[in-house]
C-alpha cells in the first residue's frame, strides 16, 4: 500500500475515531484533569503527530498484514499497548506509538475492542507467539 493509500485511510480512520491519537484512545489520564481547552490543544497535536508518523503506519500494515493472522474473537491476552513493544523488536526505526499500532491494525481492519487507552484485536495468539519467537531470537 503506496504512502498516499495510507495518509487517505488514516485520515478517514481519525474521522471515524475522534479520540484516536498517536498516544492510543484519549489522553493520558494526567492530561485528563486539564482544563477543557487545554485537553483540546493536547489532543489536536498528539493527532497531528499521529499524521506525521504516516511512514510508521505504512510499515506497521504492511508487518500486520503479513504476520499476524487475524481472527473474528477478541484476543484479550494482548493490548494494543503489548503488540506496540513486540512490532517496535522488527521495526526500521526501533520505535512505535500505540497508535500507530492502533491505527494500522484498524486500517488493516482487525476486529476491535476499546479499552482506553488501549485496544485489543482480533489477533491470532498463535500467530503472536511466532512473533514473540523470532523477537527473541534477534536478540
Amino acid at each position: 500500500m503506496s504512502e498516499s493509500d495510507i495518509r487517505r485511510r488514516l485520515d478517514a480512520l481519525m474521522a471515524e475515531q475522534p479520540l484516536l491519537n498517536n498516544f492510543g484512545i484519549g489522553l493520558y489520564w494526567r492530561d485528563e484533569s486539564k482544563p477543557r481547552e487545554e485537553r483540546a490543544r493536547r489532543l489536536e497535536e498528539l493527532r497531528q503527530m499521529l499524521r506525521d508518523n504516516v511512514e510508521d503506519v505504512r510499515w506497521a500494515v504492511e508487518w500486520l498484514t503479513l504476520n499476524v493472522e487475524p481472527i473474528q474473537t477478541i484476543n484479550q491476552r494482548h493490548s494494543s499497548y503489548g503488540l506496540k513493544h513486540l512490532a517496535e523488536k522488527f521495526s526500521p526505526n526501533g520505535y512505535l506509538s500505540n497508535g500507530v499500532l492502533i491505527a494500522a491494525a484498524m486500517i488493516v481492519g482487525y476486529p476491535f475492542k476499546v479499552n482506553p487507552p488501549n485496544v485489543m484485536f482480533g489477533m491470532s495468539q498463535r500467530s503472536i507467539k511466532e512473533l514473540s519467537r523470532a523477537a527473541a531470537r534477534l536478540r
